[in-house]
């Protein structure tokens, strides 16, 4: 077989070789981190459309209530409309366009979560998603049937270690029968006692040689 026929060949099958489609994903970050009773943690839901135009994103986030308290949401900037709603464990994200006719495409973040952490233990964050689902988490493609292309598979969760208390301040503790004051002088002893009294000490002394003085005269 002539070269020129081997090329034409290999073009045709490589054109019957579907093009890979790059799906679309939503991520949370960070993925991981250590935390204490009391500390905020911040979870950011980023949104990739796989280079695709889109309309709208919805995330759904669950979470562990006994670990985590409900969470401060902003909005992010990715899409111009946010919406959210929550109950407990769970609150859902969506992001829209405003306009008929505009599209969303790239990466961006769809809204910032705040979380109080509760309690010590193991905090799961999780997008709930279901391939084929209309209730949960999804990303809608720029088309006639707005065509669902979030691949749950691609779906990133987090996992956060909420370990001990809040740092506390430490109180001296004070020995039983002590007033806890610090003494303002330090009391005299005997011997400061006696150099006091040195001086009348040596009159009284000067006093009886000058009385004995006669005596031996």
């Amino acid at each position: 077989m002539k070269p020129a026929v081997i090329v034409l060949v290999a073009i045709f099958f490589f054109l019957l070789i579907p093009a890979s489609v790059q799906a679309a994903s939503i991520e949370l970050t960070p993925v991981s981190g250590d935390y204490a009773v009391n500390d905020t943690i911040s979870v950011t839901i980023t949104v990739n459309t796989g280079s695709k135009d889109t309309t709208s994103a919805d995330a759904v986030i669950t979470y562990d209530v006994a670990l985590l308290g409900t969470p401060t949401v902003t909005d992010g900037t990715f899409y111009p409309t946010v919406q959210k709603s929550q109950q407990s464990g769970s609150v859902m994200i969506s992001g829209l366009v405003t306009n008929p006719g505009d599209v969303v495409n790239g990466t961006g973040t769809l809204a910032t979560l705040q979380f109080p952490a509760l309690t010590a233990g193991t905090a799961q964050v999780t997008i709930s998603c279901t391939s084929g689902a209309t209730d949960d988490s999804n990303v809608s493609q720029s088309d006639v049937d707005s065509t669902d292309i979030l691949d749950c598979a691609q779906i990133i969760n987090a996992s956060y270690t909420i370990g001990g208390s809040a740092t506390s301040t430490i109180t001296p503790t004070i020995a039983a029968g002590s007033t806890g004051t610090t003494p303002t002088a330090i009391p005299n002893t005997g011997f400061f006692d006696a150099y006091q009294l040195t001086p009348t000490i040596l009159v009284g002394v000067l006093l009886i040689i000058v009385g004995l003085i006669p005596v031996f005269l």
